[in-house]
């Protein structure tokens, strides 16, 4: 898995005594860092990431050193920028504004952004009946859902992800569709040996959620990689977390009867 690293001007950019005025374009580069320790790995070949202005059709795409320029951007209108590029998880920037008059000097231009690469886990999901009856009808009684990581790794290679359970009253539940989820865990790290991840989940919690005694409950589990999962947007709608560096591969949907 690999990381990529984007510097990007929002007003650039004609070169005056060293002075840039703004002309409705923005440039700059893309680096590739390691997906564990973050660092830049190689230098070169780091064409093919997709800039582009979402609604307009305006886009370029990175050269063989990394450098882009996107140019005749509208200035003074809000613009939701794109950065994407296959493997990797789609970064936005929005409500970016492109001044139509402005002088930055050089080292004012750039601000640095990041394309992690997907880590591309299959994660199962195992339920357990609600446990510790001697709880029932209490805010202990609880059951410890499973999520384990099916792939295999090379030898001397450990996991490294995080996974999350979404709850839901159908069977149709998309973490990228906030409609079709009633609740949803927070992230917990696998063990990097078993692959493993255990959520002790409380009745309480899903009643809070709104879920009934009695009732149908539906769970998928997802992953991501470690950095990764910081990749999300606030869906405007709901106030949910969309996450964009989950793991393409989800859990089958299992489901439970809501004690």
């Amino acid at each position: 898995m690999l990381f990529a690293t984007v510097a990007l001007s929002l007003s650039a950019c004609s070169e005056v005594n060293g002075i840039y005025t703004a002309d409705g374009s923005i440039y700059g580069y893309v680096l590739y860092l390691d997906s564990l320790s973050n660092n830049q790995i190689s230098t070169g070949k780091f064409e093919g990431a997709l800039v582009q202005v979402f609604g307009r059709s305006l886009s370029t795409q990175t050269t063989s050193d990394g450098s882009y320029r996107l140019t005749g951007l509208p200035t003074n209108t809000s613009l939701t920028l794109s950065f994407s590029k296959p493997g990797f998880v789609q970064r936005m920037y929005f409500n970016q504004i492109i001044p139509s008059t402005e002088t930055r000097t050089r080292n004012q231009l750039f601000m640095l952004a990041e394309l992690v690469a997907l880590r591309k886990y299959t994660p199962n999901l195992t339920l357990r009946p609600f446990e510790f009856p001697q709880f029932a009808d209490s805010s202990k009684m609880l059951s410890i859902f499973t999520s384990r990581l099916i792939d295999s790794l090379p030898a001397g290679q450990e996991y490294s992800a995080l996974s999350i359970l979404y709850f839901s009253r159908t069977s149709n539940v998309r973490q990228d569709i906030p409609a079709s989820y009633q609740y949803a865990t927070k992230f917990i790290p696998t063990n990097s040996s078993s692959g493993i991840a255990e959520f002790p989940i409380y009745r309480d919690s899903l009643r809070a959620a709104g879920f009934l005694k009695n009732e149908t409950i539906y769970a998928i589990a997802y992953t991501a990689g470690l950095y990764s999962a910081n990749e999300y947007y606030i869906d405007n709608a709901s106030g949910k977390k969309i996450y964009r560096g989950l793991s393409p591969f989800r859990s089958e949907v299992k489901s439970f009867v809501m004690p």
